[in-house]
């Protein structure tokens, strides 16, 4: 919480110092009132954005990162009559501790990809489900992009099988023939 000592008031308001003293007073007096309502108003922007983002991705927070919905940084500006820029700078640098991990503000605008039943579904919550079948392959015989593509497609999703190795790339995840594991038996 930020005030101005009201002894600096009070000086600026007595009779016992000189005019330039005053003034100089009265003028720092207000550029610090300046100062802590930008501050203030920052404070509450970060609020409502933080809010706005937690509504709008409340599956996210109570299920975890499949249930990620798309979302653009218009979306946030439409709902609290920003701008978009506005809405960048104030999720840029700034963190989230959710029940998932600490997160970026920036990780919760993700486009979507389409699913065959119209609705859409986050690239963030691919790029998870990606990392998941990785995760649990048989280590003898990886999946590789074409089988992870063959599985997502009968899921639902309209996507590429050069998406899911792009996506499969920006995870640093590698591809099938270099997770292959040899496993000798004894």
């Amino acid at each position: 919480y930020l005030r101005i000592n009201p002894y600096y008031r009070r000086l600026a308001a007595s009779q016992s110092i000189d005019r330039r003293e005053k003034s100089f007073l009265r003028e720092n007096i207000i550029s610090a009132e300046n100062l802590i309502k930008a501050i203030n108003q920052r404070h509450m922007t970060m609020y409502r954005v933080a809010t706005r983002i937690l509504e709008r991705q409340r599956e996210f927070f109570e299920r975890g990162i499949a249930f990620l919905k798309p979302m653009i940084l218009r979306d946030i500006a439409e709902d609290l009559k920003l701008h978009e820029s506005t809405i960048s700078r104030c999720t840029r640098g700034k963190y989230g501790q959710t029940p998932y991990g600490l997160f970026e503000l920036k990780f919760f605008f993700t486009n979507g990809i389409e699913t065959t039943s119209g609705n859409e579904i986050s690239s963030s919550a691919i790029k998870e489900q990606i990392k998941q079948m990785i995760m649990n392959e048989n280590i003898t015989d990886p999946l590789s992009d074409i089988d992870i593509w063959k599985k997502l497609t009968l899921d639902g999703l309209k996507i590429e099988r050069k998406t899911v190795s792009n996506y499969r790339d920006e995870l640093g995840l590698l591809p099938k023939h270099l997770r292959r594991r040899i496993v000798k038996k004894p």
